[in-house]
């Protein structure tokens, strides 16, 4: 499944992202893309703090995007 992010600077809905988690772990679906591009690198940075150090009960691991992803404009979350 994937979410597109596509907001300025380091504002991203956290309330948005956390529903669609829970929708996304109802459903079984084991691995989000989560796609915030490249810009400045503040969306990335705000998105990834938030992941490390708000969703540890919801999630198993994230980690940057590898090239067959996407690469690192995206973030790949594994739930649990």
């Amino acid at each position: 499944m994937f979410f597109f992010f596509h907001l300025s600077r380091c504002f991203f809905p956290p309330l948005y992202l956390w529903q669609r988690m829970s929708n996304a772990q109802m459903s079984g679906m084991p691995t989000l893309y989560l796609l915030h591009g490249h810009g400045t690198g503040a969306l990335k940075k705000g998105l990834r703090t938030w992941l490390r150090t708000s969703m540890g009960g919801r999630i198993r691991s994230w980690r940057a995007g590898t090239e067959a992803d996407g690469g690192d404009a995206f973030t790949v979350v594994e739930l649990k």
